[in-house]
């Protein structure tokens, strides 16, 4: 597989090569296309989260790649509609970078030191910065004549931290940074380097998010050197598209099989997907394809499969358990911290249980949340079979249910490594378990020091 940012590049020629054979490229088409070729890829935009916002910024990093590095200047104004923003800023940075002031480079361009406008040129000169056309001091001297001319503080503190970020990243996917003294160190001094002081130094959480969904550093490296609560995890992938349509369905696979429904299907999908997309923003059509497929498979129609969702989401919740409580034939997927911190993977029904795995926390922080939902997955038909399910259960809906256990429980191992002191760790864990009468009995003996 080619590196991230070479896959990027990729998209982003295939983008280009789309959009110009278009009959009226305007910015709303290019934008949706943009998300669509992203989601064929498995990839996120610059940011890091596949949101309306991400992939309107992420236009200037196509017309960046089309005019420094294709040369393309024809056709890119035959995409004058599409692109009429960026083609104002690459004129204004030009200015800018040629000793104008922002507001006399703005002004010639054809706009006005507004904060839309600002806006807009920091995202082209991010995106410039992303892809090696604009250094790291050129950068700072923009941020530096900008702040000068009285741009919104928030605005540009907003900026400062997604650079921070992204430096901070490719330093750890490089191998740069060793220590989390290192990364305070390295982080203190490039938000003093782009103009800023502490309260332009990201989160963890966005350093995490850009570190694992853009340069593709491995989820277990970056959290040697980065905090992440389970929150930040599950707002991660909520807006990380490339997990679900990598993971439960590929834009392929949810294109050719919603075309196949019948009208009342199709907006049964339709509805569906905006109802999971207002909790998890990135997951709404492939996982309402999971949902949808699932429903057939009990018998629902349409107006049912809409109404036992309603059902579910509407009582409000944590969206993993809203989504989990759906179920299979009574079934219900769950997980159990344990005391020799480790988490067993069950389904329930009353007082039915069948254990289909026990992941330690160490063990979860290693795979990482697609290595974990592929190793549920395996176990998830194991236990399918075991609770007589066969034919019960779509594989998709499998697919779905694997990786939203597999968010459960990486989130709270990432809890769980954070708070955990090396004081009082259990030095060994003694496991048995017995069936009694129609129950099942676990008992666990845990160890620390002399204390039972």
């Amino acid at each position: 597989m080619l590196p991230p940012h070479a896959r990027r590049v990729e998209a982003l020629i295939e983008f280009l090569s789309e959009l110009i054979r278009e009959e009226e490229p305007t910015r709303g088409r290019a934008r949706k296309l943009l998300a669509e070729v992203y989601a064929r890829h498995c990839l996120e935009p610059i940011t890091g989260a596949s949101t309306g916002s991400a992939f309107e910024r992420e236009l200037a990093v196509a017309y960046a790649l089309a005019e420094e590095g294709l040369g393309w200047s024809d056709e890119l104004e035959r995409l004058s509609s599409a692109f009429a923003r960026e083609r104002v800023c690459s004129k204004a940075l030009g200015s800018m970078l040629g000793g104008a002031s922002p507001a006399d480079a703005l002004g010639r361009a054809g706009a006005k030191l507004s904060r839309a406008w600002v806006s807009a040129l920091l995202s082209y000169a991010r995106a410039l910065h992303y892809l090696g056309y604009l250094g790291d001091y050129e950068l700072a001297e923009i941020f530096g004549g900008l702040a000068r001319a009285g741009a919104d503080a928030e605005l540009l503190r907003f900026d400062r931290k997604l650079v921070v970020a992204h430096k901070l990243a490719q330093l750890i996917a490089s191998g740069h940074i060793a220590s989390g003294r290192v990364k305070r160190d390295r982080r203190r001094a490039l938000a003093l380097l782009f103009g800023g002081g502490r309260e332009d130094e990201p989160s963890d959480a966005l350093v995490w998010r850009i570190a694992v969904n853009v340069y593709g550093v491995g989820e277990r490296e970056a959290l040697k050197l980065l905090r992440v609560s389970r929150a930040s995890l599950l707002s991660a992938a909520a807006r990380a598209a490339s997990l679900w349509y990598c993971f439960v369905a590929s834009c392929r696979e949810l294109e050719e099989a919603v075309s196949k429904l019948d009208p009342l299907w199709q907006e049964a999908h339709r509805v569906a997907a905006a109802r999971v997309g207002a909790l998890l923003p990135a997951a709404g059509p492939p996982l309402a394809l999971a949902l949808l497929e699932q429903a057939v498979a009990e018998g629902l129609d349409p107006d049912g499969f809409v109404a036992k969702l309603e059902g579910l989401l509407g009582t409000g919740g944590d969206p993993i358990e809203l989504l989990l409580s759906w179920g299979v034939g009574g079934w219900k997927p769950s997980t159990l911290f344990l005391a020799s911190r480790s988490f067993e993977v069950k389904l329930e029904r009353g007082y039915e249980m069948v254990v289909f795995d026990r992941v330690p926390a160490e063990e979860a922080l290693e795979a990482g949340v697609r290595g974990l939902a592929e190793r549920l997955r395996a176990k998830l038909e194991e236990a399918v079979a075991a609770a007589k399910l066969r034919g019960k259960a779509t594989e998709r809906w499998l697919r779905a249910v694997a990786l939203l256990l597999a968010l459960e429980v990486f989130g709270r191992a990432c809890e769980i490594r954070s708070a955990r002191a090396e004081r009082g760790r259990p030095a060994e864990t003694l496991a048995e378990r017995a069936k009694v009468g129609d129950a099942e009995i676990a008992v666990e003996v845990v160890r620390r020091g002399r204390r039972k």
